[in-house]
């Protein structure tokens, strides 16, 4: 809901509510009798969407309340996600990096049919900033993710050093045009760095605060994830 849409349903209901005041005050004026009652009623039914729609703006403005810290909320669905995947992702001493929170992604992608050890070889897969309030009630949040040639490649003896990197970065590319299309509506901008081990950056449109945006965050970790399955099935040396 865009500030015009809501500064007119505020105005629509405001007037409603006076409007429903003045037929109630005409009906006690006027005298309380069977036409004047149904009169009243006639008015008040007329504009009772435009006040029922003013409750519901103001209710949307009201920042909802948890019983959990942002912080316990943000890291237990993180967590989550990870349980969920955890045949393939895994939290690694070399996860978070400098300054952010960050889970692995096993280099063996056929541990995704038949769990491995959390001790395999993984290189970390995304990270995003240090869970605290101060680092998402703000736009510009910046999630990370990271593509090396062992995830792709580790078993690719044939390929040279110079092929692994091209498809690495044909793979970035693939992913860059897979998130400007799919999340749009979160995602300001992506960029693209490194050669050899290659981070995509992406930068979010809105702050992270409440339960519906940290969904979104997962949506958004869980898509890349998902490309990465994909990746690991095709021939990316063409």
């Amino acid at each position: 809901m865009d500030n015009f849409d809501i500064k007119e349903k505020l105005w629509g209901g405001i007037f409603g509510l006076i409007a429903i005041l003045a037929a109630v005050a005409e009906m006690f004026l006027n005298g309380l009798s069977t036409a004047s009652i149904l009169g009243a009623v006639k008015d008040v039914s007329g504009t009772l969407v435009v006040v029922v729609l003013l409750i519901a703006v103001i209710r949307s403005l009201i920042p909802p309340k948890y019983k959990m810290p942002f912080e316990e909320r943000l890291e237990a669905a993180l967590i989550k996600w990870q349980s969920e995947n955890s045949n393939l992702i895994v939290k690694k001493p070399n996860s978070d990096g400098n300054s952010h929170y960050g889970f692995s992604l096993k280099t063996d992608m056929t541990s995704f049919f038949k769990p491995s050890l959390d001790s395999a070889n993984a290189g970390w897969f995304v990270r995003v900033p240090t869970i605290n309030t101060e680092n998402y009630n703000r736009s510009g949040i910046e999630v990370l993710f990271n593509l090396n040639r062992g995830t792709f490649f580790e078993n690719r003896s044939d390929l040279t050093l110079e092929q692994k990197n091209e498809g690495l970065n044909r793979l970035s590319q693939y992913l860059y045009a897979y998130i400007t299309k799919h999340f749009s509506d979160r995602v300001d901008r992506v960029s693209i760095s490194g050669k050899e081990n290659i981070t995509i950056i992406v930068v979010l449109k809105n702050s992270i605060t409440t339960d519906q945006e940290i969904d979104r965050l997962i949506e958004l970790i869980n898509g890349m994830y998902q490309g990465y399955l994909v990746a690991a099935n095709i021939d990316l040396i063409k």
